[in-house]
């Protein structure tokens, strides 16, 4: 019985680790949305493999290693690609075959693959500190992967753009004016089709990995409040800003909701924001295992 309980949680782990290598297939092939759908399920995963073993009572040293192996596949590897995917659509490379491709571009598009190395630093940081458990130091490599992921998403869904043919700002332009873009979005949108841009989350995302930010964890010790306070409460700080961003979709008071009626999926990477900020707020709730 008991190795019927342990195989539930390596389970859920190795389908983190598959799902992470659809991912990188995908983003391969002109799939950046669907490779970010795989994040996400991986991210759902690897919360509850965790999650399975601390209620099952099936915690292990196995187990621990391999959610680090898939984690660096998924959350890893599979951002890193998906960064130097973004560089190439951002020069104009993405179909360009990569040996004929300019040789400043292809190592501007490499910048994407220090994600991956950062990742693995910050991977085997957290194991061989033993006082990471109820928080982290540095950002979490699935937080992490979502941040970089959504990317490819919110261009497609949210300004559906074909991401993978960069327009100009005359294009854009009048892109704005066919959907009645506002600034907020044009610049947005703008943003996203600029190397430097990802460059710079390229750099910044890496320095936040192997940072000595204290973050809570979000993943639970058990189903009660008293001993999750900060997670369930930014559970619930999150579900209102997302309550107030989609509210003006069903009841016509976009004008009221401001600032929040504006981010639409762009809430994805507000959210790993919010993460730090509240994580901040909250350091004095477990700065004492630091």
């Amino acid at each position: 019985m008991q190795n019927i309980k342990a195989f539930i949680p390596n389970f859920l782990t190795s389908l983190n680790l598959f799902f992470g290598l659809v991912g990188v297939l995908l983003a391969f092939n002109q799939g950046l949305t669907e490779a970010f759908y795989c994040i996400l399920i991986a991210a759902v995963l690897d919360f509850f493999d965790g999650f399975a073993a601390r209620l099952l009572k099936v915690k292990s040293d196995f187990g621990g290693e391999l959610d680090s192996l898939a984690d660096m596949v998924t959350f890893g590897v599979l951002p890193g690609v998906m960064l130097f995917q973004y560089l190439s659509i951002a020069q104009g490379n993405y179909f360009v075959p990569v040996y004929e491709r300019q040789l400043g571009d292809l190592l501007v598009s490499l910048i994407g693959f220090v994600v991956p190395v950062f990742s693995s630093l910050r991977l085997a940081k957290f194991n061989t500190d033993t006082k990471q458990t109820n928080h982290f130091l540095g950002l979490p490599t699935p937080a992490n992967a979502i941040l970089i992921g959504s990317l490819g998403f919110i261009m497609e869904i949210q300004y559906n753009l074909n991401y993978y043919q960069p327009l100009t700002q005359e294009q854009l332009a009048a892109v704005t004016r066919m959907y009645y873009w506002d600034k907020f979005d044009f610049y947005t949108a703008t943003i996203f089709f600029e190397p430097d841009f990802h460059i710079i989350l390229g750099i910044v995302a890496s320095a936040l990995l192997v940072s000595r930010i204290p973050l809570f964890s979000l993943k639970l010790k058990s189903l009660k409040y008293v001993e999750n306070k900060l997670v369930f409460n930014f559970f619930i700080l999150l579900g209102a800003i997302t309550l107030l961003n989609f509210l003006p979709y069903f009841v016509p008071i976009k004008r009221w909701l401001g600032f929040w009626a504006q981010l639409d999926f762009l809430l994805i990477p507000f959210a790993i924001v919010l993460y730090i900020i509240v994580s901040l707020i909250g350091y004095r709730s477990f700065k004492n295992e630091i």
